[in-house]
């Protein structure tokens, strides 16, 4: 016992702990008397407008002041307090009793025999009368027109020095947007991050830019695909991800991934017929739109890269050996050559899962630069778009072919291992930061040309790029 009581008691918290706790203090101290200081400061600050409610107040109260001014330059005179109450004043505060008491007991003294209507004030029934007598006072300079009340016409000239909208008519365009590779994981909750992040900024550049339709670039259901048509993937994956109302009644247009091919893809084709935004209608189709308001068309061929090349082993070879159906290969591949040769639209855009060319993890598809890109460059194809690749990127040959890679809608993959397999000078972008939330690309097509934007998930644009008409044969 004796030994107990002469250890030193040890305190809760160390004194150098304290001390640096007190100097914190202080320091915390010292930054909110300075930001006090700051706003004390900032009220000597000419006001800036927020709200148009508050223009209009602040432009009575100018106006009033340059009267004031006015009258004072043409009869100089000081401005000084009355020594003791006139009538004036004793006037004023009756009245403002007044009208403040007929609130209380809703008495409405001051009536227009005309139309037998009463009101509280005589600016209420001044007001009321300039109405129904059809005078229209107060002139604009601007425009010459004409209003019945001082308010009306501060809200026109408010209009005219701050115009709220364009009044040219906007440029024809169709919109879109292209994502790949967005297909959740096959446990609960059966979707990533980055996917409902994706969704979010998807939905938020829908309502604010618009969009036509959307283009589903593959691997749609992570990792073996769906089952079967009434699959729980699709709606815990597909329609509660991809669910704000300004997404609800985009159509969606979509193509079989490597992953997609794992599964049924038979039964994501059949889904068509349940969902009103699903449109998958065959393995390999074409779509033609027309641009409002102009002649100009654009045909989208939608492939099914893997039925073309063969399913690819993400742990293994990385690249398609062989088509699984030679014959169901050749038979596309024949489609595909007539639907080139017979497009006359403005724009012809060729998609499919599997890229042509990528400086990523999968590289360059072999299969493809050998048999697709040839076709490409023949016939003067706009853009060739795909996923696969879990990045963002846009490159370009020498024949003016543009490749949008949107692989990034729910994994991204930082490498550029197969950065040496593209030749020089092809690749213009590339985004594959691992702690990014992803993105997708964003189309605009106009009667002049095509616009390509890359949007990370967080809604910044990270690349902007554009294609011209093509030159039809």
């Amino acid at each position: 016992m004796a030994e107990e009581e002469q250890r030193k008691k040890i305190p809760l918290v160390p004194e150098n702990l304290l001390k640096k706790r007190k100097a914190y203090q202080a320091l915390k101290a010292t930054q909110a008397k300075q930001a006090l200081l700051a706003r004390k400061e900032r009220k000597g600050k000419q006001f800036r407008f927020k709200r148009l409610e508050s223009f209009l107040h602040d432009s009575w109260r100018k106006k009033r002041d340059q009267v004031r001014v006015r009258r004072l330059e043409v009869k100089p005179h000081a401005l000084e307090m009355p020594d003791k109450h006139s009538l004036a004043f004793v006037v004023r505060i009756q009245s403002s009793l007044r009208r403040h008491e007929i609130t209380h007991i809703a008495e409405k003294p001051y009536e227009c025999r005309e139309f037998e209507k009463a009101f509280i004030s005589v600016w209420y029934l001044q007001l009321h009368l300039i109405k129904h007598n059809g005078e229209i006072p107060y002139k604009c300079t601007e425009c010459g027109k004409s209003m019945d009340t001082w308010t009306v016409l501060l809200v026109l000239q408010a209009s005219l020095l701050f115009p709220l909208t364009d009044c040219t008519a906007p440029t024809p365009t169709l919109r879109f947007v292209a994502v790949g590779d967005w297909g959740g994981v096959p446990n609960a909750p059966f979707h990533t991050a980055r996917e409902i992040a994706n969704a979010k900024e998807m939905a938020r550049t829908v309502q604010t830019m618009g969009a036509d339709l959307i283009l589903s670039l593959g691997d749609n259901f992570y990792f073996n695909g769906v089952h079967d048509v009434n699959d729980k993937r699709f709606q815990e994956t597909f329609e509660d991800v991809f669910s704000d109302r300004s997404l609800r009644n985009v159509p969606w247009y979509v193509l079989a991934g490597n992953h997609d091919h794992l599964g049924n893809v038979s039964a994501q084709i059949a889904y068509s017929k349940i969902s009103k935004r699903w449109n998958f209608p065959s393995p390999f189709y074409r779509l033609h739109f027309k641009i409002p308001r102009s002649n100009t068309s654009v045909a989208i061929l939608m492939l099914d890269t893997v039925t073309l090349c063969g399913n690819s082993d993400d742990f293994l070879s990385q690249q398609p050996e062989r088509p699984k159906d030679l014959t169901l290969a050749r038979a596309q591949m024949s489609w595909l050559k007539k639907q080139l040769a017979a497009a006359k639209e403005d724009y012809v855009l060729v998609a499919g899962h599997y890229p042509v060319w990528s400086i990523a993890e999968h590289g360059p598809t072999r299969c493809l630069v050998k048999h697709l890109q040839p076709l490409l460059v023949k016939y003067g194809v706009t853009a060739y778009l795909c996923g696969h690749d879990h990045n963002l990127q846009y490159l370009q040959d020498e024949n003016g072919v543009g490749y949008v890679l949107s692989g990034a809608g729910n994994f991204m993959d930082p490498s550029v291992r197969h950065q040496r397999k593209v030749p020089n000078g092809y690749l213009r972008f590339h985004y594959g930061a691992e702690d990014s939330l992803g993105g997708f690309a964003y189309v605009e097509i106009s009667p002049k040309e095509m616009t390509v934007t890359y949007i990370e998930a967080s809604g910044k644009s990270l690349f902007k790029t554009s294609l011209p008409k093509r030159a039809k044969p």
